[in-house]
């Protein structure tokens, strides 16, 4: 990804490449406004209202890349959601780690200046070993590199923070 230090996506682990999730954002097919729940269209407009972020929500049963949700790389103000997930984990849970992962993709002066140093602090903790074994539980391949991991884990926690619920 391009957004990554060079030294931090040369770590061997799983490879993620922004051609692999673009092709699963083409193949993304929506689910029209009339089929979405009240709360689910009150949803989408709070966070258009609040963010200037577009929520689209799709079926990942007819989806079989591999992302369940994730902020686009090509519209800042879009981020995709798959309504099973959000049925399973809490809509704003996955929306707001998404609102974060949008903006540490597309906002670099924050990047630069907050979010690299709270990776780095995160990499460093003592604990970071466990908390990463601990995230990757269950999951399919191998455990993707550091900074990878570190940066789900802010935006888990950033989600925490704005809903009250942990994951």
């Amino acid at each position: 990804l391009s957004r990554f230090s060079k030294e931090n996506i040369n770590q061997e682990n799983r490879k993620y490449t922004r051609t692999e999730f673009e092709d699963w954002e083409k193949s993304i097919k929506p689910i029209t406004e009339s089929k979405l729940s009240n709360e689910q269209r009150e949803i989408k407009e709070d966070f258009k209202r609040q963010y200037n972020k577009d929520i689209v929500f799709f079926d990942g049963k007819n989806n079989k890349k591999g992302y369940s949700a994730g902020a686009s790389y090509t519209d800042s103000k879009r981020i995709n959601i798959d309504i099973n997930q959000a049925k399973e984990f809490g809509t704003n849970k996955i929306i707001y780690h998404e609102v974060m992962e949008s903006n540490i993709l597309h906002n670099l002066e924050s990047n630069r200046d907050i979010i690299e140093p709270a990776l780095q602090k995160i990499i460093n903790d003592p604990n970071f070993e466990k908390q990463k074994t601990k995230f990757w539980q269950g999951q399919d391949g191998a455990i993707p590199n550091d900074y990878l991991i570190a940066k789900e884990l802010l935006c888990d926690r950033y989600a925490e923070m704005k809903t009250g619920e942990t994951w």
